[in-house]
């Protein structure tokens, strides 16, 4: 199983339903729920990133703008998604140091995007799980193809 795959679904539960229209669409608006414009700014930000990094991730929620793609799991491609990352919580850091008072969803919503955005660093800077686990190549692209033959989402044709 994919490292991330269990936080993946968490945060598709919490957060997919808005951005799938919004990948779709390419329409960049707050996801539905959150009190703070900045809050829905950061989580905006934050699913796209994750739907483009893990294109499978993006298959099973039913969002289909990366179904001819794999992670990128070259040096370069984790360097990218890592920078990102890092850009990521500089963001967060910005709306702590803010004030901004957050309603306790938000909050947690800031949490979990930190933690998660933790959880990567700590595995592909300091782990480097990329280097030494080999199944990580074989498995993404496994669940690549699971993920496109297991749900019925266009005729067998396309």
């Amino acid at each position: 199983m994919h490292p991330y795959r269990p936080f993946a679904l968490a945060l598709a539960a919490l957060l997919l339903a808005p951005a799938a229209s919004l990948a779709q669409s390419g329409i960049a608006l707050p996801p539905a729920g959150t009190e703070s414009p900045r809050v829905g700014a950061l989580e905006t930000a934050y699913v796209q990133q994750l739907l483009r990094a893990q294109p499978s991730e993006a298959t099973q929620a039913g969002i289909h703008a990366y179904d001819d793609r794999l992670p990128d799991l070259s040096a370069d491609g984790i360097a990218q998604r890592d920078a990102g990352a890092h850009r990521e919580l500089a963001d967060i850091d910005e709306l702590q140091r803010s004030g901004e008072k957050l309603s306790d969803e938000d909050a947690a919503d800031v949490q979990i995007m930190r933690a998660a955005l933790d959880r990567e660093l700590l595995d592909d800077e300091q782990q480097q799980r990329w280097k030494h686990n080999p199944s990580l190549y074989t498995s993404a692209a496994a669940y690549a193809v699971y993920g496109l033959f297991s749900r019925e989402f266009a005729p067998l044709a396309q």
